[in-house]
């Protein structure tokens, strides 16, 4: 079972989002082969950020995985390792 702690931070009060996730989810769903995104960032023990996990419908290759990788680390200022990305329904999952 996965486990996250949501970063504090402002949320929208519909969806429980901070304004980095809604804006990353926007961002990477425009990358061509990802569909639908979600993006969740965790919270480490020192209470700084400690990671993100982001889900694409479409993710299907190596190199639409490589390109939500690169634009998450852009967006989000993460190391590659604090990032982890997933195929949703069986799609594509890349490896680190």
């Amino acid at each position: 079972m996965l486990a996250l702690i949501l970063v504090r931070g402002e949320r929208s009060a519909p969806t429980g989002q901070s304004s980095l996730e809604q804006r990353m989810e926007n961002i990477l769903s425009k990358i061509s082969g990802t569909g639908r995104v979600t993006v969740m960032v965790n919270e480490g023990p020192d209470g700084e950020s400690g990671g993100m996990v982001i889900v694409a419908d479409g993710l299907t290759d190596i190199n639409t995985y490589l390109q939500v990788q690169r634009a998450a680390c852009a967006l989000s200022g993460f190391e590659v390792s604090r990032i982890a990305i997933i195929g949703r329904n069986g799609a594509f999952e890349g490896g680190t």
